[in-house]
């Protein structure tokens, strides 16, 4: 009996050690699974702009994305709903908008599934809709630069969609960039994304303008490294650049925040840049570019890779604060 005594505290510490020790994404995720990324972000800060192709907030009801039929002679446009486990799937909901009846067979209002409306043809996004509160749409009219829609090419297996761009693709916020950070500078942005080339110079979110000054990620630049130049002139604070090359056409989770005098960059729940003494410049105007960066000289410079989502908050959040949203993205999209 008194070996058994001894015996019970020694299996009750084992116990919950193991609980201690558990996975933090798997312990994060048992009791948050059911929470949006924005809702959990909320309490912080409401976000600039969000865009992805799963649902990011419980109270939002609008479509994920509008979409163009690559065909000669139909360019049929259609809004994208999120399926009934809120991600854009081939059994998604598609909506007409846009038609040309004597070709495409299809009336403006007409309704089917993705699958059915795709059929074998190429899908190019034409608009990619804010999630969040300021209805910040990502666009592209421009039938020559639009990323594709692509199912079945991110998550664990490649079960859930992404959008491909080529080097010549993006979308516009078409915000100035007072709107989508504090005085221009503070920010906190959050990727999920395959990035698919280490050999080109590649600006692949945000704005440069004539003096250099910048909010600008290299995602990756030809050097297989990531270049985050954010509220200050090129190559003028030390700390701004990680070694990525490794992570070539493999999905991961970024974080890219800048304060005021503070640059942070984490990469799947690692902090690989940390500067608490990066100086910043205040900048109003300008432009954010989703999948190049506007202000650049040639769009042939713009990111080769996949992205499924790209959320902008406009403050910087502490580490402690991104965590949970770093986490939120890492467990949906299998990072």
């Amino acid at each position: 009996m008194k070996r058994l005594l001894q015996i019970i505290p020694l299996l009750l510490i084992f116990f919950n050690g193991n609980t201690l020790a558990q996975n933090p994404i798997q312990s994060f995720w048992s009791g948050n699974q059911n929470t949006y990324l924005l809702d959990q972000a909320a309490p912080v800060s409401a976000s600039s702009f969000a865009y992805s192709l799963r649902k990011l907030r419980r109270g939002y009801t609008g479509y994920c994305l509008r979409v163009r039929r690559n065909i000669l002679l139909d360019n049929t446009e259609a809004d994208i709903a999120f399926d009934v486990n809120g991600v854009v799937s081939a059994k998604s909901i598609v909506t007409i908008t846009a038609t040309i009846p004597l070709t495409s067979g299809l009336n403006v209002g007409d309704k089917m599934t993705l699958a059915a409306f795709k059929g074998s043809q190429q899908l190019l996004a034409t608009i990619w809709y804010d999630q969040g509160l300021n209805g910040y749409h990502a666009t592209q009219t421009n039938v020559l630069v639009q990323p594709e829609l692509l199912l079945n090419t991110a998550g664990t297996g490649n079960t859930k969609p992404s959008l491909s761009f080529n080097g010549s693709q993006y979308l516009i916020v078409g915000q100035p960039l007072q709107n989508l950070m504090t005085n221009g500078i503070n920010g906190t942005f959050l990727l999920a994304a395959k990035v698919g080339s280490n050999t080109t110079i590649q600006y692949s979110f945000g704005f440069v303008n004539g003096t250099t000054w910048r909010w600008l990620l290299h995602l990756n630049y030809n050097n297989g490294n990531v270049y985050f130049d954010a509220a200050e002139p090129c190559c003028t604070v030390s700390d701004r650049t990680f070694a990525n090359s490794t992570s070539l056409n493999t999905w991961k989770q970024y974080s890219f925040i800048r304060g005021t005098s503070s640059k942070l960059a984490r990469r799947s729940n690692v902090t690989v840049i940390d500067d608490s003494t990066a100086p910043s410049t205040a900048r109003t105007g300008g432009d954010f570019w989703i999948g190049s960066a506007s202000g650049i000289p040639l769009l042939n410079s713009a990111f080769i890779g996949n992205l499924s989502e790209a959320v902008m908050f406009p403050r910087d959040f502490t580490a402690a604060q991104v965590v949970p949203l770093e986490f939120s993205q890492i467990q949906f999209w299998g990072l």
